[in-house]
């Protein structure tokens, strides 16, 4: 039988990986050169709940860190600029919050691109962080009966 100082170690333990749910939702952002406008880059910022991020705050910045373009989201979540040559650039997205940051490599002046800051699901997170706990917590358990 596992005793309760054994599992309140364990939980106290296994805690600070485990997911939290305090944030209610992710923002995702995708940056992408289309294959039909190859002289534009489109940001679109989203949340996992399919809600757009409208009036976000998008700064593009070169691989020097000189700001390139800025500018903000339309009521779709949606923002674009004018293709910069080719290089690094860093995409960083500010809403109420929330800030996700991407690094778009463009190769050449006609390649299209694609990039997005997409993350693992809360549903996965919580998931492995209760096999982590039980996990844990099992180990305990096991090596306090030896």
């Amino acid at each position: 039988m596992i005793s309760i100082r054994v599992l309140t170690i364990a939980s106290a333990v296994m805690l600070p990986v485990t997911p939290t749910l305090a944030q209610a939702h992710n923002m995702t952002v995708v940056a992408e050169v289309r294959p039909e406008q190859t002289d534009r880059v489109q940001v679109h910022a989203f949340f996992d709940d399919t809600t757009d991020a409208s009036e976000a705050r998008v700064r593009v910045r070169d691989g020097e860190g000189k700001e390139v373009a800025i500018g903000a989201t339309d009521a779709k979540g949606l923002w674009s600029f004018p293709r910069p040559r080719p290089g690094k650039y860093t995409i960083r997205v500010e809403y109420v919050g929330h800030d996700r940051e991407l690094i778009l490599e463009l190769p050449d002046d006609t390649s299209p691109a694609f990039l997005s800051t997409r993350q693992p699901s809360v549903i996965l997170g919580l998931a492995i962080g209760l096999i982590l706990l039980l996990g844990g917590s099992y180990a305990l358990r096991w090596r306090r009966a030896r």
